[in-house]
């Protein structure tokens, strides 16, 4: 199983609650009184928001807090997975990218690919 950050997850949550209520990150963002900019980052699962700021998110999202932390059994497409990846990537130096798809592949060809 693989392990999601929670920041990721609650940007996820977030950004879900926000699409289906036709906001925009600068809509969601006045009505919890902080920087269109943070909604991005906790969207993006890099911003750290405190307890108060979240509340305020649920509240203009019109979702429980329980709702914003909904764990997911797990990543539900291959889609998904590569999303993931690409965010523990993001920042890393190319070398570092390239030795980890190395070790992927070299993984992938002593594992056989179901069907």
């Amino acid at each position: 199983m693989v392990m999601i950050d929670p920041y990721w997850q609650l940007g996820r949550r977030v950004r879900l609650f926000r699409r289906q209520r036709g906001l925009t990150q600068a809509q969601l963002a006045e009505r919890v009184g902080v920087s269109d900019n943070f909604i991005g980052m906790i969207e993006r699962g890099r911003g750290h928001p405190t307890l108060e700021t979240i509340s305020g998110v649920a509240k203009a999202l019109e979702v429980g807090l329980h709702d914003l932390f909904q764990e997911e059994e797990r990543l539900g497409s291959t889609g998904e997975v590569v999303e993931e990846l690409n965010r523990l990537l993001e920042g890393r130096p190319v070398d570092q990218a390239e030795l980890i798809l190395a070790i992927t592949k070299a993984v992938l060809s002593r594992v056989p690919a179901k069907k």
